[in-house]
């Protein structure tokens, strides 16, 4: 399950774009990480009454580990605190893709 949040790596009230698939841009020269395994966690900031659910493809084969959700705002009072996938008949992956630069393919 997600620790704390690297203090480095946080970055909040970003819009995304490009709705119903959409992109998220980090600001400045984005985030540098070292070799290793990270969380990525995305709050959906939205009222249900004219937004509806806020959805996710899910993968029907699992890569790395099971994807996990919380319920922050803890509507309808599920699942409060970190749960698989799995647990709510979805997953076990989530469809997601990290586009950036790798410091193994700059020269020098």
């Amino acid at each position: 399950m997600p620790g704390a949040p690297l203090k480095k790596g946080t970055f909040v009230n970003l819009n995304g774009s490009g709705g119903p698939n959409f992109a998220i841009t980090f600001p400045g020269k984005g985030l540098k990480l070292g070799a290793g395994h990270y969380w990525v966690s995305v709050i959906a900031n939205m009222s249900f009454g004219p937004n509806g659910w806020w959805g996710q493809y899910v993968n029907s084969v699992q890569h790395g580990y099971q994807a996990v959700w919380r319920n922050e705002g803890g509507c309808f009072g599920i699942c409060q605190t970190w749960y698989t996938l799995a647990y709510v008949n979805r997953g076990p992956d989530l469809m997601f893709a990290l586009k950036g630069k790798s410091r193994a393919n700059k020269p020098g």
